[in-house]
C-alpha cells in the first residue's frame, strides 16, 4: 500500500446490509415533478433493520479515528481493506473446547451467509461523508470473512488509504 493510513476496528457481530427497497411515505396520488419528488415520496428503506445500529457503531468508530488521526474527508482514490472476523459456529469444537480438525465439511473460511459484499455495502454507506465524500472513491477493495482466531472478539477491522 502507499502513503498513510487510516485504520480503525468495531467489535461486535458485524450486520450486513440488505437489499435496498422504496417505500411508500404518501398515499396515491401523488406529482412527482423531478427526481427529487420520487426520491421524498419512496425514500430507500434497508431490508434488515438490524443493520442500522451496526452502520452507527462503525460510524462512531470511524469518526472517532479521523479525529485520532486529525483527519479531514478523503476526496480522491481510495484503497480499502476491510476484513470481517465471526464466531465460530458450537458446531465446530469438541466439548472440551478444541477446535475440530478441517475434514473438508468445516471450511478455514466462512462460506455461509451473508456473502462479504453486504458487510462491506454496510460498512461503505457507514463511512459515507464521515470518511470519504462518496464510496464512488474506492478503486481497490480487497474483502475477506474469516473465523475468530481464539480469545479473539467478533467484529471488523478497517484499512483506508488515499491513493
Amino acid at each position: 500500500m502507499i502513503g498513510d493510513h487510516l485504520h480503525f476496528e468495531v467489535l461486535g457481530h458485524a450486520e450486513p446490509a440488505g437489499s435496498k427497497t422504496n417505500m411508500p411515505r404518501r398515499r396515491f396520488p401523488v406529482t412527482l415533478h423531478s427526481m427529487r419528488d420520487f426520491l421524498a415520496a419512496f425514500p430507500l428503506v434497508d431490508a434488515n433493520p438490524k443493520s442500522k445500529g451496526w452502520k452507527e457503531k462503525v460510524a462512531q468508530a470511524a469518526s472517532a479515528a479521523m479525529l485520532r488521526d486529525r483527519r479531514e474527508l478523503m476526496e480522491g482514490p481510495l484503497f480499502v481493506q476491510i476484513t470481517v472476523r465471526r464466531a465460530r459456529p458450537k458446531g465446530h469444537f469438541r466439548k472440551d473446547g478444541v477446535t475440530l480438525s478441517l475434514d473438508g465439511m468445516r471450511s478455514e473460511h466462512p462460506t455461509s451467509k451473508p456473502d462479504v459484499l453486504k458487510y462491506a455495502r454496510g460498512i461503505e454507506d457507514a463511512c459515507t461523508g464521515i470518511v470519504w465524500k462518496d464510496d464512488a472513491q474506492i478503486v481497490k477493495e480487497p474483502l475477506c470473512k474469516e473465523w475468530c482466531r481464539p480469545g479473539q472478539p467478533e467484529g471488523i477491522s478497517v484499512t483506508v488509504v488515499e491513493l
